[in-house]
């Protein structure tokens, strides 16, 4: 890629960590807070995969980006058991556990969690594939 791409990318990559990781904790309840943040960490992937042409770096991490998943779906397992086990209702407050909160916040951050290590796993996807005339 040219300077200014590998000079953007190197730039704004740490911002978006900081953001993604600032959507997926903060906003977990809010509509598609967590969501969003597992969006942005995909994106932050694009850019430094693109911006610094390392098409092979997903390769190497994949068993790390699919044990991330398997513990975003466990979370999201979990938080949806605990609250029918001890809540009567499908991710009910957490008030049993001393909590204020709901089992949404865990149930957002594991969301979250998901969608970025999906997001990653597709582009690793998309640039295995060869375009052909």
């Amino acid at each position: 890629m040219s300077l200014p791409v590998r000079t953007v990318s190197r730039l704004l990559a740490p911002l978006f960590v900081v953001y993604a990781a600032n959507l997926i904790v903060t906003q977990a309840t809010a509509p598609g807070g967590a969501f969003a943040g597992g969006v942005v960490v995909g994106v932050t992937a694009f850019l430094i995969i693109v911006g610094e042409e390392m098409r092979n770096v997903i390769t190497r991490f994949t068993s790390w980006i699919e044990a991330g998943r398997a513990a975003g779906f466990g979370l999201v397992i979990l938080a949806s058991l605990l609250g029918v086990i001890f809540g009567g209702t499908f991710l009910s407050t957490g008030s049993w556990i001393g909590f204020d909160s709901s089992l949404l916040n865990l149930f957002g951050f594991a969301a979250g969690i998901v969608v970025g290590c999906e997001i990653v796993l597709a582009f690793d996807q998309m640039m295995r594939i060869e375009v052909t005339k």
